[in-house]
């Protein structure tokens, strides 16, 4: 339920994987091999993207 006396932040979040883009073979940033994409957007802001490795760990591109 979203108030309607006060202002409200939406963000919107999907992650895929990427096996989901069809592309043959792995993946990989900065020599890490890469499972998901994670990208945040929200109204009026900067969309954020981060790759999600096998391991786990995330990685976001530099100036974003």
């Amino acid at each position: 339920t979203l108030p309607i006396d006060q202002p409200s932040v939406i963000a919107v979040t999907v992650s895929y994987t990427v096996a989901a883009l069809g592309r043959p073979g792995p993946v990989f940033v900065e020599g890490q091999e890469i499972e998901r994409v994670r990208v945040v957007a929200m109204p009026g802001g900067a969309t954020r993207t981060a790759f999600i490795t096998r391991t786990g760990r995330e990685l976001v591109p530099a100036g974003r």
